[in-house]
């Protein structure tokens, strides 16, 4: 779609998409991560669980992202 519209170049695109993993072996994948986005349902004890687990797995510098759309990140954080 950005490709389309020029803002990303379509030589760009299938590179980029490669980099993209997904997996359900979690610990052995985020070892060498430098940026995990979570996808899981919108339980925020679950969310918070793994936001935990990463943390001890993942380097200092690896980035944590949440994709949530109805829930309060800031409002429901311990490490914000």
């Amino acid at each position: 779609m950005m490709a389309k519209r020029g803002i990303f170049p379509e030589s760009e695109v299938e590179p980029s998409v490669a980099r993209i993993k997904t997996t359900s072996d979690l610990k052995e994948a985020a070892k060498g991560s430098q940026l995990i986005i979570e996808c899981l349902s919108e339980n925020m004890e679950l969310k918070q669980k793994f936001f935990q687990d990463m943390d001890q797995i993942c380097a200092p510098d690896t980035i944590l992202a949440s994709n949530t759309s109805v829930m309060s990140i800031t409002e429901n954080s311990i490490y914000i």
